[in-house]
């Protein structure tokens, strides 16, 4: 726990901290889960199984296993929140999960305090983002932009005002200053939370760290509504797995920290002209 109970995690490998510490947390139309809590439970740490398919991807099929913990903090008003925290060798995962309160009431989500914290390298470090925009389709933006041809510096405004597409590529350096690459992303959507986005990037040049922040889609996209409103909590609940997977000094194709989307599961197409079939997984 942080400074004035804000929850905050942060990412080490081999005792050295790649990722400083950034808030967790979230809002909801009756309770706030962002600041003012209280650690309840610290919980035990447990390996647990992860086996499913992937359609697509260097793999077909994923077993492995991993380290979880289950945090429970406490807000003001004595409302409990789970922070599921997973990490193997590949990098780390957290959700946020809420005990059924036994009123039969249906809670919305007005925002989340998620955010990723990274340092900045003496010479800019790198990112790789999509703009996040409303007239083409999601992650069909360029990562570079194409008027310049440059990598942007950790740190740059994308070209969107709106902030960035998941996922999010940086290059960014451990608290040793050796230089570390981090793939941040959502996973394992069901249907009850709404896809989310990166907000702006915000600069600390005196701490030389960035820092994103989780944001909701805007009214104005496809679809309906999509903002802040549409995710409710009834009963027992939790939301998408938020992921991290670091590596140095290349980052190679890290597997998902949990299980795809289900509640729109991949189904494979067939170009007019080739022949059906179910394509087999390449390496």
């Amino acid at each position: 726990m942080g400074f004035g109970g804000i929850a905050t995690y942060a990412v080490w490998v081999d005792g050295v901290e790649v990722l400083p510490a950034a808030s967790l947390g979230l809002t909801l139309d009756d309770a706030d889960f962002t600041s003012r809590l209280t650690l309840t439970d610290r919980g035990r740490p447990r390996t647990v199984a992860v086996d499913y398919e992937l359609l697509q991807g260097k793999v077909s099929q994923v077993r492995k296993s991993m380290t979880e913990r289950v945090v429970t903090v406490r807000n003001a008003k004595g409302l409990p929140m789970e922070i599921v925290l997973r990490a193997d060798g590949e990098g780390a995962a957290f959700r946020y999960r809420f005990p059924d309160r036994g009123d039969g009431v249906t809670h919305t989500v007005v925002s989340e305090a998620t955010g990723l914290t990274m340092n900045v390298p003496t010479d800019g470090g790198a990112q790789f983002t999509l703009p996040y925009t409303v007239q083409k389709p999601k992650y069909q933006e360029w990562y570079v932009p194409r008027d310049r041809h440059t990598i942007p510096a950790l740190g740059d405004a994308t070209a969107s005002p709106r902030g960035a597409s998941f996922p999010l590529l940086a290059r960014t350096t451990g608290a040793d200053g050796e230089e570390w690459w981090v793939l941040a992303s959502e996973s394992g959507m069901d249907g009850t939370y709404a896809a989310c986005h990166l907000a702006q990037p915000v600069l600390d040049t005196a701490a030389r760290q960035v820092t994103y922040t989780i944001s909701f889609p805007y009214d104005d996209e496809a679809l309906g509504t999509l903002g802040p409103g549409t995710p409710q909590v009834g009963g027992a609940w939790q939301t998408p797995w938020r992921f991290v997977a670091v590596g140095a000094p290349q980052l190679g194709s890290p597997r998902r920290r949990s299980p795809p989307t289900s509640a729109c599961p991949a189904r494979w197409t067939t170009p007019p002209g080739c022949a059906r079939g179910r394509p087999r997984s390449a390496g």
